[in-house]
């Protein structure tokens, strides 16, 4: 068992047992300290077991000077939070945007084609405030795939010398848009890390052209077993149906199973949903406002090595 693992597992401990703790009526104390297990038990000599993990503390509980009756405490205090811990996963589910990828980063990206092609000698103040209004016209219309009222709301908001029309709009952003996304190659190392032990998948929302074409373009096709697309398979995040469709797809158990994803209501509740333990992906530490419980929280891809056996 990875010692970080059984950190984790040690902090969980000491949150739910201050140490120490008596637990069996006077006649046992837990104590629990750094990488220390101490017990002590009033009918036997105090026993210290070291710097110990997961699985060797389960056994010291079961055969040694425990009375059955801290075993039955122990575990019905910490559940299944204990033996998550112990869990042999075997896959590995991703969202795309904001995830594997950074949107903010392609809109950004995007307003400069749309500067180049459309507007002349910007002044730099002028330009942050296009860039703010163009990204909150996008963020208005993110889930929708038609993103003809992002554009038009922008040149209503500043004319261009060259106006795009109406019906070419659409396939201006699907083409240019795909092409303004790149990927940190930490992340492909991390993958391809997390592909030699788990099954690895994509599940995403949005137009099967263009969420294709992201994924070509960044060369994440050959990082994946499989990759779902909501427009495709007609199931859209959060709805449990398309989580499961990804289980069935890779033949592997929710329960075995953990998605990584930054949205915690789309992505965290609709995976827990289907019985996917959700990783909330929060780089920018923003404030969980919802009574949604991720199973674990993380600020970067590496935190995800822990979960390597």
């Amino acid at each position: 068992m990875h010692l970080n693992r059984f950190k984790s597992f040690q902090s969980d401990f000491e949150s739910e047992f201050p140490s120490p703790i008596d637990v069996s009526n006077g006649e046992s104390v837990v104590q629990l300290s750094e990488n220390r297990i101490a017990i002590v038990d009033n009918n036997f000599n105090s026993g210290t077991y070291g710097e110990v993990f997961v699985l060797e503390f389960i056994i010291t509980l079961t055969f040694s000077i425990i009375h059955k009756t801290i075993i039955s405490k122990l575990m019905k205090k910490l559940g299944e939070r204990l033996w998550s811990y112990l869990t042999v996963y075997k896959a590995m589910l991703f969202d795309l945007d904001d995830t594997l990828l950074d949107r903010d980063k392609a809109v950004e990206n995007l307003f400069l084609v749309i500067l180049e092609k459309f507007y002349e000698d910007v002044e730099n103040v002028l330009k942050k405030e296009m860039m703010k209004k163009f990204k909150n016209h996008d963020k208005s219309s993110y889930g929708n795939n038609d993103k003809t009222t992002v554009l038009e709301s922008f040149f209503d908001d500043f004319p261009p010398k060259y106006r795009l029309s109406r019906d070419v709009m659409q396939d201006f952003w699907d083409h240019h848009f795909p092409q303004c996304f790149s990927i940190n190659q930490n992340t492909i190392d991390i993958v391809n890390a997390i592909k030699m032990q788990f099954k690895v998948a994509i599940i995403t929302n949005g137009s099967t052209e263009r969420q294709k074409a992201k994924i070509m373009n960044t060369h994440l096709n050959s990082c994946f077993d499989t990759i779902i697309i909501s427009e495709e398979v007609g199931y859209s995040k959060p709805d449990k149906r398309i989580f499961e469709l990804a289980l069935n797809k890779l033949i592997v158990q929710p329960e075995t199973t953990l998605f990584v994803g930054d949205d915690i209501e789309k992505d965290i509740d609709g995976c827990q949903n289907a019985g996917i333990k959700g990783m909330w992906f929060n780089p920018y530490k923003n404030k969980n406002d919802t009574d949604i419980k991720p199973y674990a929280e993380i600020q970067s891809f590496d935190s995800l090595l822990s979960y390597l056996t």
